[in-house]
């Protein structure tokens, strides 16, 4: 089946997602017991182990096999991942071999700061990066993660996508911020949270080792609002409520 996910609008992604989504897969997985319980009647314990071997089996193969006779589960699958790509949706590590990449082509920026943060239990997942250099750029994405996207009417109106230069005032608010921060600076203070908005963030130099930190940023008492690591995460949500 070609992959034409990235080329669909959002509402469309949405669409296949939910056309996808796998509910036979419940279904196929209640006859197993059904399936066993005459046999362990009939035949006693051993030939039941074997049936419900059997059915598993049976039911894993019918599971790889559906998507030959019913393409909507394949092209939900392709949906969620191309869904998950589009809103930066993979853990905030798994961009940091492309952020780190970047900061070694011609004309890079000189820092790269990544975040990422999630409201839960069950609201937006936030994605920001900012790029420092000749050419200073805000690049935010905001959505619900996938199984809460599925749960909503009209969730494509929760989607938002930003990708556009940094103004000279945000800029110099960025490098005010980051400009003596150490590793030792970030390492998080203690806060336990119960859900709450868990964040996490790093900043990357061209030739220097990456700092990492995070904090849940709900309910800091005044102590910890005034941390560097708490300071280092508002930059990023104020700059992107700055542009929402």
């Amino acid at each position: 089946m070609t992959d034409e996910s990235a080329r669909v609008s959002d509402r469309e992604l949405l669409a296949r997602m939910r056309a996808g989504k796998n509910d036979s897969g419940v279904l196929a997985w209640l006859l197993v017991p059904l399936a066993t319980i005459p046999v362990a009647a009939l035949y006693g314990e051993k030939a039941a182990l074997v049936a419900l071997f059997g059915s598993l089996a049976l039911c894993v193969l019918l599971l790889q096999l559906r998507d030959y006779f019913m393409p909507r589960f394949q092209a939900g699958r392709l949906a969620e991942r191309e869904y998950k790509r589009r809103y930066r949706l993979y853990d905030l590590q798994d961009y940091e071999t492309e952020a780190l990449a970047a900061l070694d082509k011609p004309d890079a920026p000189e820092v790269i700061l990544l975040f990422e943060g999630r409201a839960l239990p069950h609201g937006l997942h936030h994605f920001v990066r900012i790029d420092l250099g000749a050419k200073p750029r805000l690049q935010v994405r905001r959505a619900p993660l996938p199984f809460d996207v599925l749960q909503e009417e009209d969730s494509a109106t929760r989607l938002f996508r930003y990708d556009r230069p940094l103004s000279a005032a945000q800029e110099q608010r960025a490098r005010q911020v980051i400009a003596a921060l150490t590793p030792e600076q970030l390492v998080p203070p203690r806060h336990n949270v119960l859900d709450g908005f868990p964040c996490k963030a790093a900043l990357l130099r061209r030739a220097d080792e990456p700092i990492w930190t995070e904090l849940n940023m709900a309910g800091l008492p005044r102590e910890i609002d005034a941390h560097p690591t708490a300071r280092f995460l508002r930059l990023f949500i104020e700059l992107e409520t700055e542009v929402s």
